[in-house]
């Protein structure tokens, strides 16, 4: 009969040891997944307008934005909507309160009318951000309402 509580007790106390290892890993997990949600990049202004261009203008933008986390981020990649868009940001890691510049150069060269274009970054805590810019282009060459029958 003591040999039966011996193993019981045993048994337990493996149960017990097992669910605490379990409960210790869910708990650091929880712990990763708090740190990936305050570390972001906040931006000032995600839209800028340049109002009106003449086709062929090449203007450019800077998004300011800060790191309002507890650690580093790092833009991984930027995807821009098109190929008269070149964005130039920081390759290095971005610390915690450092305010960084995005700039984005958009060339109306072959565009008319209203513009809608955008750039999404993509960073290491999976953040994705899109900015945009928006313009009027007039271009004569191109421009349909002025052409005569």
């Amino acid at each position: 009969m003591r040999f039966l509580s011996i193993i019981k007790y045993s048994f337990l106390l493996i149960f017990i040891f097992i669910f605490e290892c379990c409960h210790s890993d869910i708990n650091k997990n929880k712990k990763k997944e708090e740190v990936s949600e305050v570390s972001e990049l906040s931006f000032q202004k995600k839209i800028h307008t340049f109002g009106n261009l003449k086709a062929g203008e090449i203007v450019v933008y800077s998004f300011s934005f800060k790191n309002t986390g507890r650690s580093n981020v790092i833009i991984e990649r930027v995807k821009s909507s098109c190929g008269c868009i070149t964005v130039n940001y920081p390759k290095h890691p971005i610390f915690p309160g450092k305010t960084e510049y995005i700039d984005v150069e958009y060339n109306s060269a072959g565009d008319l009318g209203k513009i809608y274009k955008d750039v999404v970054l993509y960073t290491s805590f999976n953040q994705e951000i899109k900015l945009v810019i928006m313009a009027n282009v007039k271009n004569e060459i191109l421009d349909i309402n002025n052409l005569k029958n």
